[in-house]
């Protein structure tokens, strides 16, 4: 399967690529410095980022499946105690204190098993098992969790299945970009990273769309993350296994031999030069054998300039999370709704997801050229300034 993918990555005829290579300096090595990008590469990259459509998918489809008549049918119930109550009404204090419950909780389940999955299971499987791996469990647990949503039309039996599906959308979350970080070269890490991000916002984009048209029912919806979902449990296993989870495991194992050459395997297919492999892995080794020791947990604490870093990156992380945005990805339509905002909500739910892939794709022209924080102080501005407009 690897072989396949690699004759069908490698963009060029033997006869072609062999002139290539031999026209190369030292009959294929490469400049100082510099790392071959082979198509096989870029195939790799684009195969595992379809894991990042999977939570756009995930992340866009519950705005607008809420307001399908269909879902609102299938688990709103009139509540005799508050018999004024409308399941239909478009403001969330005239529909019955059940069902704005069951919503709340829909919602919040997701996001709890994503994080379940991302920080307490995610880390012992990618470190034991392997990226690839991790990924395929975590591409499994979703569809385990979308099937019973599409399906059942209990609230308690939907909500587990919301807190499934985000179990496994938080271990392929987790793994995704460290396969991706290990796979690329240095030199267009940074781009490949930013891969993610543009194609979970596109994700969200497609799932937004669907949702605007009448046809497509809160099933189809519920049933989106499913299919990008089942394409990499069919697929992760016909790319290289991570170079530096190779060389992690035959050292556990206790044969670094073994772990050696089957990194030097995936770095063969990946950069398309044996000669960059190799010096590659003994760049990888070197790296691996200066890294020093892992500290305890305390140090977050008690060293001050580790603190200080800490209490930046949480803050950055905490106060994006409190702009609001999560729960106007969540709520939306609903939340523009009762702004009697003069158009349909749905088509405005999707122009805010298409002005958020305008704002990922500048992002990634100038990130390298700018750098992080002007970009981040100049997001939060206009924020705050189209906020308050």
């Amino acid at each position: 399967c690897q072989d396949f993918v690699a004759l069908v990555g490698s963009c060029w005829r033997p006869s072609h690529r062999a002139t290539m290579v031999a026209s190369m300096p030292s009959g294929g090595a490469v400049a100082k410095g510099e790392t071959p990008k082979t198509c096989f590469l870029y195939l790799v990259v684009a195969f595992a980022t379809v894991g990042a459509i999977l939570f756009g998918l995930d992340q866009g489809n519950w705005a607008g499946a809420i307001e399908k008549p269909d879902f609102i049918d299938a688990f709103c119930h009139e509540d005799p105690a508050q018999p004024e109550k409308d399941c239909h009404a478009e403001e969330a204090s005239h529909k019955p204190l059940t069902y704005t419950t069951f919503l709340s909780w829909g919602s919040s389940l997701v996001q709890f098993g994503a994080f379940f999955g991302a920080v307490i299971l995610a880390p012992p499987i990618t470190g034991r098992m392997g990226r690839r791996e991790a990924m395929f469990i975590g591409c499994l647990v979703t569809i385990v969790g979308v099937v019973p949503m599409c399906l059942f039309i209990q609230q308690q039996a939907f909500e587990a299945a919301r807190f499934i599906a985000g179990v496994g959308v938080g271990i392929v979350t987790y793994a995704l970009p460290m396969f991706i970080a290990e796979v690329s070269p240095a030199q267009i890490r940074g781009m490949l990273g930013s891969a993610f991000q543009l194609l979970m916002v596109i994700g969200m984009i497609i799932a937004a769309l669907l949702n605007t048209q009448p046809w497509f029912n809160y099933r189809a919806s519920f049933s989106l993350p499913g299919y990008p979902a089942l394409v990499m449990c069919l697929g992760i296993f016909c790319f290289p296994v991570s170079p530096r989870f190779a060389l992690i495991k035959g050292i556990r194992q206790g044969n670094p031999e073994k772990g050696s050459k089957r990194a030097l395997a995936a770095l063969i297919k990946l950069r398309g030069s044996k000669k960059a492999a190799e010096a590659e892995l003994n760049e990888l080794k070197q790296s691996m054998e200066s890294e020093e020791e892992e500290a305890p947990w305390s140090t977050l604490f008690k060293d001050p300039s580790i603190l200080k870093r800490v209490l930046i990156a949480s803050g950055l992380q905490w106060m994006q999370q409190f702009t609001g945005i999560n729960a106007l990805l969540s709520y939306g339509p609903s939340m523009l709704k009762e702004a009697h905002l003069q158009m349909d909500a749905e088509v405005a739910q999707f122009i805010i997801n298409c002005f958020n892939l305008v704002g990922t794709a500048m992002m990634m022209a100038v990130i390298d050229k700018f750098g992080r924080r002007p970009l981040m102080l100049m997001g939060s501005s206009m924020m705050f300034v189209f906020m308050v407009a």
